[in-house]
């Protein structure tokens, strides 16, 4: 067990800093309780250091780094963190309101029930943490990097994420409401059952997520990516997805009613008995792509490419249809009634047998 020392601030910022007899680099001694609130710690070391309920608001940490030390309960509010390390430490509850500081490392901890409110971090890197139940209210996150965290419970009200990562996360009852997420890039993440009404998404990517049960309605997901991941039961109604790439997702009784899906991206989708009543899908792609049993009643498919896609019990009923591709479908009970199929471009015999000649 480390010995308990009580440490003044200035002598403990002496030895950081080289001024005493003692070792600069600290290890297995115990803070706890102490009140360092504005100390100068930057470049300091510390080992398996026990700092339970310390005080270090307003302090100077940057570069400094701690390895398997307890900060559960700390003070970090209003402290400049540039180059902080937190590697192996538990900090639970710990607070770090309106902390501030660029290229933050928290590798291998847990900081589940933290507090980040107003933390203004630029390259923060977040490795196999837990930070369950952690706040990030009022936060700017720029450039920061969470990669197999868990994040379930964590709260994320009113924050800003530009240009950022979250690879691996579980987010189970995460609550994003009025955030700000732009050029964001999600992988292998969990949104299942999660409302996204209240978030404005800017150009982010979901790519290999699961996001079933998810509601985007009415959302603006333009340039939106939604590659390989599982939409199931997702609600898009009314959504605004221009441009948006859904490539071999998985969209299985879906609502896409009243969507503007211009030039959006299909392409070997599984979209099976999905809604798209009524939405504008000019120019939209969707080659071998699994349609069966889908409604596209009153949609604009101007231009849309449906090569070599399965529309088998599809309804595609009064429906726009001008040089819309139909090469090589399989069309099974599918019903056109009240669109002019005359309209379309019908199978390319040639680029048939060169397909075939391929296979």
């Amino acid at each position: 067990m480390a010995k308990q020392t009580k440490l003044s601030k200035q002598a403990l910022q002496n030895r950081i800093k080289g001024l005493s007899d003692e070792p600069p680099a600290i290890s297995e001694i115990d803070f706890s309780n102490q009140d360092y609130r504005g100390i100068d710690l930057s470049g300091g070391a510390f080992s398996k250091v026990n700092f339970t309920e310390c005080d270090f608001s307003g302090a100077n940490l940057q570069q400094a780094t701690f390895v398997e030390c307890n900060l559960n309960n700390v003070n970090f509010s209003r402290s400049q963190l540039a180059g902080c390390n937190f590697v192996k430490c538990t900090a639970n509850k710990a607070l770090f309101h309106s902390a501030m500081g660029e290229g933050v490392n928290i590798i291998e901890s847990d900081f589940s029930l933290a507090v980040f409110d107003g933390w203004l971090c630029k390259q923060l890197n977040v490795v196999e943490s837990n930070l369950k139940g952690s706040h990030f209210q009022g936060c700017h996150l720029f450039e920061a990097n969470f990669i197999t965290c868990q994040l379930s419970r964590s709260y994320w009200v009113n924050s800003v994420h530009y240009r950022s990562n979250y690879i691996d996360c579980e987010f189970d009852q995460a609550n994003f409401d009025q955030a700000e997420l732009e050029l964001v890039f999600f992988q292998n993440a969990n949104f299942d059952n999660f409302d996204f009404t209240k978030v404005v998404i800017k150009i982010c990517q979901f790519r290999e997520s699961t996001l079933q049960n998810a509601n985007f309605s009415h959302c603006d997901l333009t340039q939106c990516g939604f590659m390989e991941a599982k939409l199931n039961r997702t609600n898009f109604k009314g959504a605004i997805a221009n441009n948006a790439m859904f490539i071999k997702a998985q969209i299985n009784n879906s609502d896409f009613r009243d969507c503007q899906l211009e030039q959006a991206l299909f392409n070997e989708a599984t979209v099976r008995q999905s809604n798209f009543a009524k939405a504008k899908l000019v120019q939209a792609q969707f080659t071998d792509a699994d349609l069966s049993q889908s409604s596209f009643d009153g949609c604009d498919l101007t231009y849309a490419d449906f090569s070599n896609a399965n529309l088998s019990g599809a309804l595609i009923s009064h429906a726009s249809l001008f040089r819309t591709n139909l090469h090589c479908i399989i069309e099974e009970k599918t019903n056109w009634f009240g669109s002019n199929k005359s309209l379309t471009l019908a199978t390319d015999k040639k680029k048939q047998a060169a397909e075939n000649f391929s296979k």
